[in-house]
């Protein structure tokens, strides 16, 4: 189940939200409004890490040319900068890639379902 911030700060822009959050705050920028992620389970890290190791193997062996991330790392699409839990960028388009994150969406996108969207507390 997934749950909203309870008070939704002003719109920000993208630029803003990178500004703002530090690097060690798991949250995603979305239609302006920041949304603070809780921090994964032991289960999911582990997962998603097999998932990242597998996926930069088949990459490596078949000679794609590709590039792996896991998150943290910016998908950023129009109205929202999502961090796939492992997105995989083909060779093709790896001139997307910048500083910050992908412009743009991984050609494969891969989240894990015990991901959450924090509640804020009173």
């Amino acid at each position: 189940m997934i749950a909203r911030l309870k008070h939704k700060p002003d719109w920000i822009s993208y630029e803003d939200f990178l500004a703002s959050v530090d690097e060690g705050t798991h949250a995603e920028w979305v239609d302006g409004e920041v949304v603070r992620m809780t921090p994964p389970t032991e289960e999911h890290a582990r997962i998603t890490s097999y998932l990242s190791h597998v996926l930069s193997g088949y990459n490596k062996r078949r000679g794609l040319g590709g590039r792996v991330y896991h998150a943290p790392f910016q998908m950023k699409l129009a109205a929202s900068g999502r961090e796939p839990d492992v997105v995989f960028v083909a060779r093709e388009n790896v001139g997307r890639i910048a500083k910050l994150g992908l412009q743009g969406p991984g050609d494969l996108a891969i989240e894990g379902g015990t991901t959450r969207v924090a509640a804020e507390t009173p």
